[in-house]
């Protein structure tokens, strides 16, 4: 079948079949071009230069695309360094491995393995007090390095080098949004940690701007549920 000559740009081309727009990507993005597949369904797709190095797994044409310098050119796609190989970067490890101290590629840490950084956990994980943690499954009150961990999202340091799950940040009064917000967060001996954040100011429907809610204040969960 004889398609249309197009520009030595155009990778991916669009014809019509019995009035159906089909596509036909070609392969003639050279160097460290790829062709570009973001654009909208019915446009045609041309080679661009990548913005940034393309990590394992992404499409590339040529090594020079990819952190690892990898690029297998059956399938078209960046392959990381395996375990035990030496790299400088995390990006340079293939999927499931991590660069770690000894700039060898490690494998990730499962559930309660021992870490010092999140890079070094499962993708589900967090680094929490040097052990591979699910997100969100510390409780409050409960000592936690990461507030990812914890069930609110939210850690406050109650004591020197002492940080607690807590929970979220409250409203403390519907003032007017000048700027910042100011929030308390209740620790779990009940006392009372003051924090502010820029404002990021809503609208009631006088047009007047306030404060938005915080995650702790009921109306707020409410509203997350509702999502």
């Amino acid at each position: 079948m004889c398609e249309p000559e197009k520009g030595n740009n155009v990778c991916n081309i669009l014809t019509n079949q019995n009035e159906m727009p089909v596509f036909h990507i070609q392969d003639i993005c050279k160097g460290d071009k790829i062709c570009d597949l973001s654009l909208q369904f019915d446009q045609e797709d041309t080679c661009i230069i990548p913005h940034k190095k393309l990590l394992p797994g992404e499409k590339c044409n040529v090594g020079s695309q990819c952190y690892s310098g990898k690029c297998d050119e059956c399938r078209g796609q960046c392959t990381g360094f395996l375990e035990s190989d030496t790299c400088s970067t995390n990006e340079e490890c293939d999927v499931g491995l991590y660069c770690d101290i000894s700039k060898k590629c490690k494998l990730w840490k499962e559930l309660a393995g021992e870490c010092d950084v999140g890079i070094e956990c499962a993708s589900y994980l967090v680094c929490n007090n040097k052990k591979c943690v699910l997100p969100g499954s510390v409780r409050i009150g409960e000592v936690s390095t990461n507030p990812f961990a914890c069930s609110t999202l939210y850690a406050a340091e109650i004591s020197v080098g002492k940080t607690v799950c807590v929970n979220g940040p409250t409203r403390i009064s519907e003032e007017a949004c000048t700027g910042y917000c100011w929030y308390k967060l209740i620790l779990p001996d009940e006392s009372v940690l003051k924090v502010s954040e820029p404002g990021e100011c809503g609208k009631d429907n006088t047009g007047e701007s306030y404060c938005p809610r915080g995650l702790g204040d009921l109306k707020a969960q409410i509203e997350v549920v509702r999502r």
